[in-house]
């Protein structure tokens, strides 16, 4: 999904890292999945995006929106 989401950056992006929290574990809650998203870009600064969301395909989703 992040491949083809960010596909039209491939040849400006060297890495991207996925950062993938339940920040309450076990226990049940809202907006506790975290993503954090770090793409490094040729020639520039780091940028990284945060996301909450209920499950980790909306936090993801959300993140790669942003």
């Amino acid at each position: 999904m992040l491949s083809e989401e960010l596909s039209r950056f491939s040849d400006q992006i060297s890495r991207l890292e996925v950062y993938l929290t339940d920040e309450t574990g076990k226990k049940n809650g809202l907006m506790d999945k975290r993503c954090v998203l770090e793409a490094r870009i040729t020639g520039r600064q780091p940028i990284a995006v945060k996301s909450k969301a209920d499950t980790i395909h909306k936090a993801v989703d959300e993140a790669v929106d942003k």
